[in-house]
């Protein structure tokens, strides 16, 4: 843990990576949500595994900001 400083810092060079949860455009809780939303309807549909996982996947694809490369 760091200091309240050290959170924003972080938070502030993280916040336009592609690839962390910060950068996601529904924000972290957005990016949670969506992701029970998938686990719960692949549950639901009963589907296996690995569907799961596409489905996990596809959640967290549709939060990332567009990349021009």
């Amino acid at each position: 843990l760091g200091t309240a400083g050290d959170n924003r810092a972080d938070y502030l060079t993280r916040r336009h990576s592609a690839n962390s949860p910060l950068g996601d455009t529904r924000g972290p809780a957005g990016l949670s949500r969506a992701i029970a939303e998938a686990i719960r309807t692949a549950i639901a549909a009963d589907e296996p595994a690995h569907t799961i996982d596409h489905r996990i996947d596809d959640a967290i694809a549709t939060g990332q900001p567009w990349s021009l490369w």
